[in-house]
């Protein structure tokens, strides 16, 4: 017996690689060639499905994960689900919703369809009536979808993602005041369609 307790206090932890291993398991990896952000999700995350499921409402679902686990995961689409309309390849992040719309209709009320976002739908004035539009991630967004935001042309997305490559990932959106040719007002144009 105290041979037993004296292996197992000298017997060594684990190997450096067999812990390195184990923590990339729990990450997220998403973005570019270039740049990336890890996203720590201790293995699951959180996703709000809403629309055309079966079981609309909140589940959990092992990370990495896409839109397609999600719905799964509130029981499937219903048979009026358009999922054409739904990219279900998309990657999901913890905290976001998920909106999988009918066949023939769009709802203004909800999120971008077959989008994940953070917070209210971007609303547009067009005919008094609101619209969806695309909410672009900050951190993982590449150069071409950071152009789809009203004012940022090729070389204002290129500033975006070099001092991306360069500082690091957003903390917050008004940390685009610090990327050259981004001023107050074009910030303010374009912050509903943000998030980090």
């Amino acid at each position: 017996m105290c041979v037993g307790g004296w292996w197992l206090v000298q017997s060594p932890g684990p190997p450096v690689e067999t812990t390195f291993a184990r923590a990339i398991t729990s990450t997220t990896l998403v973005g570019t060639v270039s740049t990336f952000v890890v996203a720590t999700t201790n293995g699951v995350v959180v996703v709000h499905v809403a629309g055309a499921v079966r079981f609309p409402g909140v589940v959990t679902v092992r990370a990495p994960a896409r839109a397609n686990d999600a719905l799964l995961a509130a029981g499937g689409p219903l048979r009026t689900a358009d999922l054409n309309a739904v990219n279900l390849a998309l990657i999901v992040v913890d905290g976001e919703q998920l909106f999988i719309p009918t066949r023939g209709r769009q709802s203004a009320t909800s999120v971008p369809v077959g989008r994940v976002t953070k917070g209210p739908p971007a609303q547009s004035s067009q005919s008094g009536a609101s619209s969806i539009d695309s909410i672009v991630d900050l951190n993982s967004a590449t150069a071409l979808q950071l152009e789809v935001l009203p004012g940022v042309g090729p070389s204002t997305a290129k500033a975006i993602v070099s001092y991306r490559a360069a500082h690091g990932p957003f903390s917050t959106v008004n940390g685009l005041l610090d990327v050259r040719g981004i001023g107050p007002a074009k910030l303010d144009a374009i912050r509903a369609q943000l998030r980090v």
